[in-house]
């Protein structure tokens, strides 16, 4: 276990100096491309995991690991600010906008997930099959893909 974790301690790192590279490299916002190919390639354990738990059918185990996964990544904006003294998260001294959208979009997107687990599966999308798809997961890729355009389109400049 240790070694592994090791193996993704120094692979996160190098993630990091990369992802800087291809996001001046391809000219896209450093906000941008770290909300979209950073946090997709970051969130490929939790895809596995709770495709593997959804297999299983341990449902809690799959919801668990993703909002243990979001309340984890959370606390890492916490331990942080507590690091790195000087105004780490002032705005626009140490952050832009973009991360204030992208926070808040995250937010919201987490107040549906919330609603949606309290209230179970009693709303569908439109046209699908009885139980099969939540209203809450249709608003919450609607959330991510209006957060990317956001993002991309630059919605998040202040």
């Amino acid at each position: 276990f240790a070694i592994y974790s090791l193996a993704v301690v120094l692979s996160a790192m190098a993630l990091a100096k990369v992802g800087d590279r291809a996001a001046r490299a391809s000219g896209i916002s450093h906000t941008f491309f770290g909300s979209l190919f950073l946090a997709a390639v970051t969130s490929l354990p939790e895809l596995v995991v709770s495709m593997t738990a959804l297999k299983l059918g341990a449902l809690d185990l799959l919801v668990g690991n993703i909002l243990g996964s979001n309340m984890i990544n959370v606390s890492i904006v916490a331990f942080a600010d507590i690091a790195y003294l000087p105004a780490a998260f002032r705005i626009p001294a140490n952050m832009g906008w973009g991360q204030v959208f992208t926070g808040l979009m995250g937010i919201i997107a987490g107040s549906v997930v919330i609603v949606g687990l309290m209230h179970g599966q009693q709303g569908t999308a439109p046209g699908a099959r009885r139980g099969k798809i939540g209203l809450e997961s249709v608003v919450v890729l609607a959330l991510y893909l209006v957060c990317m355009a956001g993002l991309y389109f630059g919605w998040g400049r202040g």
